[in-house]
């Protein structure tokens, strides 16, 4: 199942949809290098012996407070810790050995920070932090180069982690609803040259024209660079960035589409072009007057339209 613009829905990555064919257990499982724990109250993760030759470790859904401080499992490729919503914090040295991690999942959990020993795992794929709502902060993250999805889905986020703009391998870059994100810097999202997906819906919207700047706002056109983009969901807050959405490739790969504190009446006709899933209307008096009005005509065809 993947449908990254569905909030109800959970994408599962290529490379942990072969799990579920073991997940769903009711008792602690060994199979090969395979290790899956279930069991009503569990708080403690298995003991640092128990992980050194396991390849994939499935933990998710329970209440487990406390992980290993540095677990030597040079084999480990996925570990899926997703849901414990009593996991609160991860020990420092807690990345440090398990240098061949592919796949990452902490959706869901209390963290508020990541260790700097994720910079250890260089064979990072996936790193799904969704509904993390007290994680703040996170590492550099230049060093994880072969990263293909990072999924930051409602966090609380202020700014994006250093370097990333060097992930050049990244292709899934998901960032809806993260509310606290003021601002994205000129220049590294048009870096991420492998991008086939940005979510930035209900997210930072200091996107701006070529010409028209102010402070520190990004040129709508740096999304142009990225030719593989198929994707966009995208937050926006002036009539000058709709008009270039509706326009060329972005027009097609535009998937959800908010529209924030616009103080200008903007032609939903322009909106009607895009291949929207989703538009959101956010502080714009006068489009609101107009959606609420006799002529609903370019606004009906949405199969989601919030206002607030």
């Amino acid at each position: 199942m993947e449908n990254s613009w569905k909030t109800n829905e959970v994408m599962l990555h290529d490379l942990v949809r072969d799990l579920a064919i073991w997940v769903a257990s009711s008792s602690t499982r060994l199979v090969g290098k395979i290790f899956t724990k279930a069991g009503a109250g569990l708080k403690d993760a298995p003991r640092e012996e128990l992980w050194r030759d396991i390849e994939r470790m499935s933990l998710m859904r329970y209440r487990i407070e406390r992980l290993p401080n540095r677990p030597n499992c040079p084999s480990l490729l996925t570990l899926l810790l997703q849901e414990n919503i009593t996991l609160k914090k991860i020990s420092c040295e807690f990345f440090e050995c398990m240098g061949n991690l592919r796949v990452l999942d902490l959706s869901r959990t209390q963290i508020s920070s990541l260790p700097q020993s994720l910079t250890n795992l260089k064979n990072l794929h996936a790193l799904l932090l969704r509904e993390c709502r007290k994680l703040v902060e996170l590492p550099a993250m230049g060093q994880l180069k072969p990263l293909q999805l990072l999924d930051l889905y409602f966090t609380p986020i202020k700014k994006l982690p250093e370097a990333m703009e060097d992930l050049a391998n990244l292709k899934r870059l998901r960032l809806a609803k993260t509310n606290d994100l003021q601002t994205v810097q000129p220049g590294i999202i048009s870096r991420l040259t492998s991008l086939e997906e940005l979510n930035m819906f209900e997210s930072c919207g200091n996107w701006g024209v070529k010409g028209s700047k102010e402070g520190n706002e990004v040129d709508i056109e740096e999304l142009r660079s990225l030719t593989q983009l198929n994707s966009l969901g995208i937050t926006v807050t002036s009539i000058g960035v709709v008009s270039k959405l509706s326009v060329g490739k972005l027009t097609t790969c535009t998937r959800e589409l908010c529209i924030k504190n616009c103080k200008d009446f903007i032609d939903v006709t322009l909106v009607n072009k895009m291949s929207l899933k989703g538009l959101a209307i956010k502080g714009c008096q006068e489009l609101e007057r107009f959606m609420v009005g006799e002529d609903l005509k370019g606004v009906a065809a949405f199969p989601r339209v919030l206002r607030a």
